[in-house]
């Protein structure tokens, strides 16, 4: 298994605004800190929607099950409808939606926010496995910089739409942290 590059963004302090590409569109999905979902669908209904953003719409049986392989509680939950789900229940779904589309880009908007450390545990894992697995780009928006600066290969500092600063994640210290974040 190869190791692909991670691309961390520590912190943007500016709406994110996107200007997308039917290609990108094809190639990337994207999870918000809001946790996407369909509350009134299943957990199963829920990740059957994932491939509508496909341009074949084709149902993927080995997508799925990989999902639940990722988080296993969703399993256990999906016949579940999913507005009763936690938040962070919420959260694993909205990533697995995401995941059995096999993008080769995976944009996390703070998938971390809100969520109880338990369950941050695990998205943890989910995102370590991935970027050890090599299938695909990350680029993760995220403000807990200990988890982000522990498996980054590189990091960006917006301010205002503006990177001010980039640098590989191992040369990332307190006095930026400090300069730019709110830590």
């Amino acid at each position: 298994l190869k190791r692909v590059p991670v691309t961390f963004i520590l912190m943007i302090r500016t709406s994110r605004a996107a200007h997308r590409t039917s290609a990108l569109r094809l190639e990337s999905a994207t999870c918000h800190k809001d946790a996407a979902f369909f509350p009134y669908l299943s957990v199963y209904e829920n990740l059957l929607m994932g491939f509508e953003a496909l341009p074949h719409k084709r149902i993927d049986q080995s997508a799925i099950a990989e999902a639940y392989e990722l988080f296993p509680v969703l399993k256990t939950m999906q016949t579940r409808v999913a507005g009763t789900l936690s938040g962070g229940q919420q959260q694993q779904l909205a990533i697995a939606r995401v995941l059995v589309r096999r993008p080769k880009l995976l944009l996390l908007d703070e998938p971390m926010e809100g969520i109880q450390p338990s369950i941050v545990i695990e998205i943890e894992r989910v995102i370590s496995m991935l970027q050890q697995q090599g299938s695909m780009g990350i680029l993760l928006v995220e403000q807990f910089l200990d988890f982000a600066l522990s498996i980054a290969d590189r990091c960006y500092v917006m301010e205002k739409g503006v990177i001010v600063f980039n640098s590989p994640a191992a040369e990332f210290d307190q006095t930026i942290a400090k300069q730019y974040l709110a830590v």
